[in-house]
């Protein structure tokens, strides 16, 4: 879907509710809400370097300050409620099937991995766990069944870890990506830094499928139907699609 009204902003993040589609844009500090054909219904202004966006079916969302490692909670009208500090450098932020959020932070500022955590918490900010991690966090993905996979581009690989931070297993990519997402099939999607492909592979890493997009993929979003949300950064559009299963 193409986005209205046109800007020279590059998307960053993607969040699909029931109902919208929220956006994040680089160097601003707003939050965009649209219809599902792509307009606009309201811009919200918001605290900080948004690094990354968790939204609600309710209109209610909360954001990751990248400057100072906090989550900022906003209520459906953009009113700031509260704030949770997580750690240095917050990168994304998930949901899980029991509505929880989970947040990866990459550590210290000098970028060794010092301090790297993921956290849960709660739709409120509650903070219910923390779990140190041995890479940089670039972003994270939730299944349904708890399974928490890491995207580390310093390693260049994804790992899966449990809730009590045992390694559940590691493959290793042959080159480093934008953005990831592992859907129910344990399928991984990659957007490669490198190309404007989407990369399918396996739980063992092997490449299933390539899929030449035409564009530079920065974000997904799946759902529990099985559709796959692709924020295409620089030509403002969202395209989406549903894999063969």
């Amino acid at each position: 879907m193409q986005l209205s009204p046109p800007t020279h902003h590059l998307i960053q993040n993607v969040w699909l509710t029931r109902a919208n589609l929220w956006i994040t844009r680089q160097d601003t500090d707003t939050v965009e809400k649209y219809a599902l054909d792509g307009a606009l219904i309201k811009r919200f202004d918001v605290r900080g370097d948004v690094a990354a966006i968790a939204a609600a079916d309710d209109g209610s969302f909360c954001i990751a300050d990248d400057d100072s490692g906090r989550l900022d909670f906003y209520s459906a009208t953009g009113t700031l409620q509260h704030a949770v500090v997580v750690g240095t450098q917050p990168s994304s932020i998930v949901r899980d099937s029991q509505g929880n959020l989970w947040v990866s932070c990459y550590g210290d500022l000098d970028g060794n991995g010092a301090d790297a955590r993921i956290m849960e918490l709660s739709s409120s900010g509650e903070v219910l766990h923390t779990l140190p991690l041995s890479v940089r966090p670039d972003a994270i993905c939730v299944s349904p069944q708890g399974a928490i996979d890491v995207l580390a581009n310093t390693t260049r690989s994804i790992c899966t870890v449990s809730r009590d931070g045992k390694v559940l297993r590691t493959f290793q990519m042959s080159e480093q990506a934008r953005a990831f997402f592992v859907d129910a099939r344990h399928h991984v999607w990659v957007a490669p830094f490198a190309s404007d492909a989407i990369k399918e592979l396996d739980a063992d890493g092997r490449v299933l499928d390539v899929y030449e997009a035409g564009f530079e993929p920065v974000s997904f979003f799946g759902t529990r139907a099985g559709t796959i949300y692709v924020a295409a950064s620089w030509k403002n559009a969202v395209f989406y699609f549903k894999p063969a299963r």
